[in-house]
């Protein structure tokens, strides 16, 4: 068993790193070394269970690297236009944060976002922020998961299966309550929205990964939740 707990907390950090990554994404226009670094990447190192996010990365790859002198421009105005709100699809913006979605009003700064803040707190999460966006942004749930995904590694190597659980849990409760409730229809109006692959891709791949992501969690809560009571 201490052989699976291992390969729970590698994939835990590796969870981590994506999310990371994915938040960077949806917090603000990308610079052009990051936009290089996107590039560069080779998505067939990675095992994806999920199809759609090897699928979307590749989308959004082979348009980086297609080049062309406006590139990073066409990127970054496709991301202003879409999910700074600027533009809109049937009377609705993109704007990636869940009031916008699941508020009576489609305003920014509503009950949830002081609800996703008072999760923060209880876990004694900070969001790491310089542009002052909302708690309930999307590249804020994204780092609260992948700050829970280290956490629960940390966790397990620590030989603390209990809080591991638990951890795993929160967020299981997060995706179902919060993430999984509101993204959807921030993506469709977004498809609507956006002009070049390179979002398109990022969508796609994100889908993907918050299914797959929401799969381990159930599967490591069920395994190990099971360990735990035969220890007792």
């Amino acid at each position: 068993m201490q052989e699976a707990i291992s390969g729970y907390a590698s994939l835990l950090e590796g969870n981590a790193a994506f999310l990371n990554m994915l938040a960077r994404l949806y917090y603000k226009p990308l610079s052009q070394e990051e936009l290089e670094a996107i590039a560069a990447l080779d998505v067939d190192e990675f095992d994806f269970d999920d199809p759609r996010v090897a699928e979307g990365l590749k989308e959004s790859i082979t348009y980086l690297r297609a080049g062309g002198t406006t590139l990073r421009q066409d990127v970054n105005v496709d991301y202003t236009s879409a999910f700074y709100g600027i533009n809109s699809y049937e009377g609705k913006v993109a704007h990636p944060c869940e009031s916008v979605f699941t508020g009576e009003e489609g305003l920014l700064m509503q009950a949830e976002t002081r609800a996703v803040y008072r999760i923060y707190k209880s876990e004694g999460i900070k969001k790491e922020d310089d542009l002052g966006v909302p708690d309930d942004h999307l590249s804020f749930e994204l780092q609260f998961l992948a700050k829970m995904c280290t956490r629960a590694a940390e966790a397990l190597a620590a030989g603390d299966v209990a809080e591991a659980v638990r951890n795993m849990k929160v967020q299981l409760a997060f995706l179902d309550e919060h993430i999984l409730v509101w993204y959807p229809k921030m993506k469709a109006v977004a498809m609507h929205l956006l002009l070049t692959p390179f979002y398109f891709g990022v969508l796609k791949a994100t889908d993907g990964y918050l299914a797959s992501l929401r799969a381990d969690l159930e599967e490591m809560v069920v395994v190990l939740g099971a360990t735990e009571a035969q220890t007792e």
